[in-house]
């Protein structure tokens, strides 16, 4: 493609941005919008080499147009000029999860579990529409401007009632993502997606694929015979729930996988209510243990309150405690009870000696207690970030 150039009469294509085994990505705007967006556009010596492509091509097209979903990245139009075909779509401006990954190497488990939520969202309404990814991997998952997840590439996709492209025994996918069944050949389900979603998951929290090999064979057969790696061993901090999950996802037999990708999000959402719940009980508990006697939190702890999004005002939640005038406790109001504690004679008795009291062991404890509180909470915190 020669650049610059317009298509459709609207879509000016202005640079590449990416580029793949069959078409090229290249960013563009939209004349009448003024609208930054992403056009595909299938290369035309493919064309004559593989005419078949140009069906998968629009293939894509018509899986777009139906997965109407804000995790999938919006196809807008689809556009055949001079023997040239392009698909116009939504343009994710924050790169791609494979560019995160090669950049930091390993994400924060809240980002993980986040990213992981959307993304099943996404797979669940695909697969809900009997339309299976099977390329489901970091380089097909941009970000938008503000980190949320966009799926994409439906170049591969298989959508039930339509003639499957791949010829029997075929292989169609990426290696290290690919599941047992398909680096075999055989038939696959959403149950593949489900696989392939795992190993980025593994790939997401530990920076390492599970079972990448030098040479292409060579991860075939780790795929199919090899055990996964201990998980707890790259990652020690792991949430049990978590780890328990990604094992159920890439169990090498799908009838043993966790059968759907609803079960999936809900349990991830499960994990991320549960965590947030946790932290956040404890924090209550200690604001509840340092509040004032009125039930009113301290300035510093409101300030902190803030901070973390968590409401200290109790005032709504707590009746009005009256408030009782404090008396000392002196020597001569234990006389009766204490003979230690009696007044030599001829001198008056003193009405300013404080001594021990239940109050006093009350607060030392509470202390204690705070202080066990507030470790426990800086280590759930340690863990999530």
């Amino acid at each position: 493609m020669q650049e610059p150039t317009v298509i459709g009469e609207r879509y000016h294509i202005q640079k590449l941005i990416g580029q793949g085994g069959i078409g090229q990505v290249y960013y563009a705007v939209d004349q009448r919008t003024d609208e930054p967006v992403a056009v595909k556009a299938l290369r035309p010596q493919i064309i004559k080499e593989q005419p078949k492509l140009v069906e998968r091509f629009i293939r894509e097209g018509t899986a777009l147009q139906a997965l109407n979903h804000p995790n999938i990245v919006k196809m807008l139009a689809t556009i055949e000029e001079n023997d040239e075909h392009y698909i116009v779509m939504e343009y994710a401006g924050g790169g791609s999860l494979h560019d995160l990954l090669k950049q930091e190497g390993r994400l924060p488990l809240e980002r993980v579990l986040y990213i992981a939520l959307d993304l099943s969202d996404a797979l669940i309404r695909a697969h809900r529409l009997k339309i299976i990814h099977r390329d489901i991997k970091p380089a097909n998952v941009l970000l938008a401007d503000d980190g949320t997840p966009r799926l994409t590439d439906f170049g591969t996709v298989r959508i039930e009632g339509l003639r499957d492209l791949t010829q029997e025994g075929g292989v169609v996918g990426t290696v290290s993502y690919l599941s047992p069944e398909a680096c075999q050949g055989q038939v696959v389900d959403a149950r593949t997606d489900i696989w392939s979603f795992g190993v980025m998951l593994f790939e997401m929290l530990t920076g390492q694929r599970p079972f990448d090999k030098p040479e292409t064979l060579a991860t075939v057969v780790s795929i199919v015979k090899d055990p996964l790696p201990d998980l707890v061993a790259l990652w020690p901090d792991a949430p049990p729930r978590l780890v328990n999950l990604i094992y159920r996802m890439l169990e090498k037999d799908p009838e043993q996988r966790i059968s759907s990708m609803r079960l999936v999000g809900a349990e991830l959402e499960s994990i991320i209510e549960h965590a947030d719940t946790g932290v956040r009980q404890a924090l209550d508990l200690i604001y509840r243990m340092l509040e004032r006697e009125d039930g009113q939190p301290t300035p510093s702890m409101r300030l902190v309150g803030e901070k973390l999004g968590i409401k200290t005002e109790r005032t709504a939640a707590l009746p009005p405690t009256p408030t009782v005038k404090k008396q000392a406790i002196t020597v001569d109001r234990f006389e009766h009870t204490s003979p230690d504690s009696a007044v030599p004679s001829g001198q008056p008795p003193n009405h300013t000696a404080a001594v021990r009291s239940p109050i006093n062991r009350d607060r030392v404890l509470i202390g204690g207690l705070v202080v066990i509180v507030v470790l426990l909470v800086i280590v759930l915190l340690l863990v999530l970030m």
